[in-house]
C-alpha cells in the first residue's frame, strides 16, 4: 500500500506533466508535505523505546534482586512502604492545609473558584505508590523468606492494610490494587477462613464507590468499580466449585452492572459504559445457563445461600429503583438472579437439570421479546437485532443440549412458537388509519433504557 509521501509524489509528477502546477509549487510542496509520513513511525518507535526500557529495568532488578542477602532483601521491601506513608502523610496534610484555604477564602481573584484541596492526580500518584509498595513488599517478603503457601495470607493482610489507607486517601488506583491483592489472595488459596476474609475485605470497601461518585469523580468511580466487580467474580469461581453456583453469582454481578448503569444514567458515557457490558454479561451467561449441565451437581451449602440472599437484597434495590424512573428493560434484567435462584432451587429437586435450563430458556424468550419490543418502540434496528439473535441463540441452545429428550425438546419450540405467533399478533401493523401529519409517539415518560443492549 502506498505511503501518503509516495501518493504525493506520483500526483505532484501527473499535474506539474499536465500542467495543472509549476515546477515550483510543486518543489515547495515536496518540501512542507514530502517528510511527513516520516514522523508517523515516531509513535511506534517511541513505543518500543519504552517496551525496551521496562524490560531491561525488570531484568535488571532481578539480577540485583537475586545478588542481595536476605536482610538486604527485607530491607529492600520495607524501604518503599516507609517512603509511602510518608508520602502519604505529607499529602493528607497539604490537602487539609489546601482545605482550610479553601473556607477562608472562598474565591479567588477576578471571582474563580479555588480547587477543593489538592489535585487528583496527586491523591492518585501517592495512592497507587502507597499500593504498589505494600502488594510487592509481600511477595519480596514471601520470595527471601521461603514461606510456602503462605502468600495467600501475606496478600491478604496486605488487602486489609490497603482498605484502611482506601478510605484514608480516597484513591481509585489504590482501590484496584486493594481489589486486585483480595482476589489474588483467595485465588491462591487452599481454602478456608482467607477466602471467607476475602468476601468480608471485599464487602467492606464497596461503600467507596459511592464516595467516589459523590465527590464527582466519575471516571476513578468506573475504575473502582469494574476492578471490584472482577474482584468478586474472581472469588466466586474460587469459593463455588459447582458450575451452578458460579453461573448463579456471575448472573447476579452481570445484573447488578446493568443495573449500575440504570443508576448511572446521569454520568453519560459511564452509565452506558455499565450497561452496554452489563447486557452483554448477562446474553452470555443466560446462553451457559441455558444448558442443562450447568444445573447438575447442585449443592446446598448454607454460605452460598446466605451470599445470594445478600445479593439478591441489593438487587432488589437498584430494581426498585429502575421500576420507579420507569426503565422496564433495566427491570427485566434485574429479574436475572431471581430467575436463576429459581433455577438453582429447581436444580436441588432436579438433579437431571432439565427444569432449570428450561426455565431459563423460557425467560431468555421473554426478555428477548422485551428487546424486541424495546427497538420497536425507539425506532433502532440493532435493537430489534439483538433481541432476534438473543432468541435464534435460545433456539440454537436447545438443540445442541442433550440433557433434554427430543420430547421436552418438541414441547420447549411449540411453546416458543405459540409465544412468537403471539408476539406476532400483538405487533403487526394497525393499518394506515394514522394521519401524516401525526408523529409515531416513540418516548415514554421518564427516559427510560435509551441505549440499553
Amino acid at each position: 500500500m502506498d505511503t501518503h509521501g509516495q501518493w504525493l509524489k506520483a500526483r505532484l509528477e501527473e499535474w506539474t506533466a499536465e500542467g495543472l502546477i509549476t515546477d515550483e509549487a510543486a518543489e515547495t510542496l515536496r518540501a512542507r508535505y514530502g517528510r511527513l509520513p516520516i514522523r508517523s513511525w515516531t509513535g511506534p518507535l517511541f513505543a518500543a523505546a519504552l517496551f525496551c526500557f521496562a524490560a531491561g529495568a525488570a531484568f535488571s532488578a532481578a539480577g540485583v534482586w537475586s545478588a542481595l542477602s536476605q536482610d538486604q532483601r527485607f530491607l529492600l521491601a520495607v524501604v518503599p512502604v516507609v517512603l509511602s506513608l510518608a508520602a502519604a502523610a505529607l499529602f493528607l496534610l497539604a490537602d487539609a492545609a489546601a482545605r482550610r484555604l479553601r473556607r477562608r477564602h472562598p474565591a479567588a481573584e477576578g471571582g474563580a473558584p479555588r480547587r477543593e484541596g489538592l489535585p487528583v492526580f496527586l491523591r492518585e500518584g501517592v495512592g497507587i505508590f502507597h499500593g504498589l509498595a505494600v502488594s510487592a513488599a509481600m511477595w519480596m517478603v514471601y520470595d527471601s523468606f521461603r514461606l510456602g503457601g503462605d502468600l495467600s495470607v501475606l496478600l491478604a493482610a496486605a488487602a486489609g492494610c490497603l482498605l484502611v489507607m482506601l478510605y484514608v486517601l480516597r484513591s481509585a488506583g489504590l482501590g484496584l490494587l486493594f481489589a486486585a491483592d483480595a482476589a489474588c489472595a483467595a485465588w491462591l488459596s487452599p481454602g478456608g477462613w482467607v477466602d471467607g476474609a476475602a468476601w468480608a475485605l471485599l464487602a467492606a470497601a464497596f461503600p467507596f464507590f459511592f464516595f467516589l461518585v459523590s465527590g464527582r469523580r466519575e471516571a476513578g468511580g468506573t475504575a473502582f468499580a469494574w476492578g471490584w466487580v472482577a474482584a468478586v467474580l474472581t472469588l466466586t469461581f474460587c469459593t463455588a466449585s459447582a458450575q451452578m453456583w458460579q453461573v448463579v453469582f456471575f448472573a447476579v454481578a452481570a445484573s447488578l452492572t446493568w443495573l449500575g448503569g440504570a443508576a448511572l444514567r446521569p454520568y453519560g458515557w459511564i452509565g452506558a459504559a455499565f450497561r452496554f457490558f452489563g447486557g452483554a454479561a448477562v446474553f452470555a451467561v443466560l446462553f451457559v445457563a441455558a444448558f442443562g449441565q450447568a444445573w447438575r451437581g447442585a449443592d446446598g451449602s448454607w454460605l452460598l445461600w446466605l451470599l445470594l440472599v445478600l445479593f439478591l437484597g441489593a438487587d432488589t434495590a437498584l430494581l426498585l429503583r429502575a421500576a420507579a424512573r420507569r426503565e422496564w428493560l433495566s427491570v427485566t434484567a434485574g429479574l436475572v438472579p431471581f430467575v436463576m435462584a429459581a433455577a438453582a432451587l429447581l436444580a436441588l429437586w432436579d438433579g437431571s437439570g432439565v427444569s432449570s435450563a428450561v426455565l431459563v430458556s423460557c425467560f431468555m424468550v421473554f426478555l428477548a421479546a422485551a428487546v424486541v419490543a424495546r427497538g420497536l418502540q425507539k425506532g433502532r434496528q440493532w435493537q430489534i437485532g439483538a433481541g432476534l439473535l438473543l432468541l435464534l441463540g435460545d433456539g440454537a441452545v436447545r438443540l445442541m443440549d442433550s440433557s433434554l429428550t427430543f420430547g421436552q425438546r418438541g414441547a420447549f419450540f411449540l411453546t416458543a412458537g405459540v409465544m412468537a405467533a403471539l408476539l406476532c399478533l400483538v405487533l403487526r401493523p394497525r393499518g394506515r388509519k394514522r394521519r401524516r401529519g401525526r408523529a409515531p409517539l416513540t418516548e415514554e415518560r421518564g427516559g427510560g433504557d435509551d441505549d440499553e443492549a
